[in-house]
């Protein structure tokens, strides 16, 4: 056994299995943040967590209280987007706030809507694999994937507010217009491929929408409903707004 194999089965393995048995917040952050890591790829919730001087500064620029947007980015990451779009309804034309010239006054546009904009900023320079990598993807390959991730954060946190909002509204517009629909053979909702898709079906006025990953299916809804009024049986309930289908066996 090579010597840096022997000190991970010395020293971290049993880090991480205290870590993984104990039910303080700390450690599940720590888990959480490990997972993204090695098995999920980068999300919001990630670069959130990675890279917090960045994200103070993009909240900064936004005019957004540091604790509400994490707060925000929290719930995203384990309700689905859905909750972004409370209070805002599904108009898109905040995506254009200020017209051609962009936002002379950030704090004029609506603090949801700029909570979106910033979880779509984080989600512009994630890369995610809800399914979890593959065997053959080394963990050298995984890291590296996070590291680009964080890069590019570094990159967008040195934009100023109105190229902020740019990224944001290209971001959604990139997804709307890279996301073919078909029906879920299940429950008939709307359904497409990625992680995005739950966001971008909200945003086409769908209350509940299917979203693939790999061989799992989510399912979410939008605010003031949810699965089960949606007629939706999922088998793993997240929250009453969000959850998951397994492929069967």
């Amino acid at each position: 056994m090579h010597k840096d194999q022997q000190r991970l089965q010395d020293v971290f393995l049993p880090q991480i299995t205290a870590r993984i048995v104990a039910t303080d917040g700390m450690s599940e952050r720590d888990c959480t943040i490990l997972a993204r890591l090695l098995r999920f790829g980068p999300d919001p919730l990630y670069l959130m967590e990675t890279c917090p001087e960045e994200f103070a500064v993009l909240c900064g620029n936004l005019g957004l209280d540091a604790g509400t947007a994490t707060e925000i980015i929290e719930k995203a990451h384990w309700q689905g987007p859905g909750v972004l779009l409370e209070g805002t309804g599904l108009d898109p034309e905040w995506m254009n706030p200020g017209g051609p010239d962009g936002v002379e006054f950030i704090t004029d546009v609506p603090e949801a809507h700029r909570l979106e904009a910033l979880w779509l900023i984080l989600a512009s320079a994630s890369d995610c694999t809800e399914e979890g990598y593959g065997e053959d993807a080394s963990m050298l390959h995984r890291i590296r994937v996070a590291n680009t991730a964080v890069m590019t954060v570094s990159t967008l946190s040195a934009l100023e507010t109105i190229d902020l909002m740019e990224v944001a509204c290209d971001t959604a517009k990139k997804f709307l217009d890279e996301t073919p629909w078909r029906t879920d053979p299940l429950f008939g909702k709307p359904l497409a491929d990625g992680d995005h898709a739950l966001y971008v079906g909200y945003k086409l006025g769908h209350p509940c929408v299917a979203a693939t990953s790999g061989a799992l299916t989510f399912y979410g809804t939008i605010p003031g409903t949810t699965l089960a009024e949606q007629g939706v049986t999922v088998q793993k309930e997240l929250s009453p707004t969000f959850g998951i289908v397994f492929p069967k066996g």
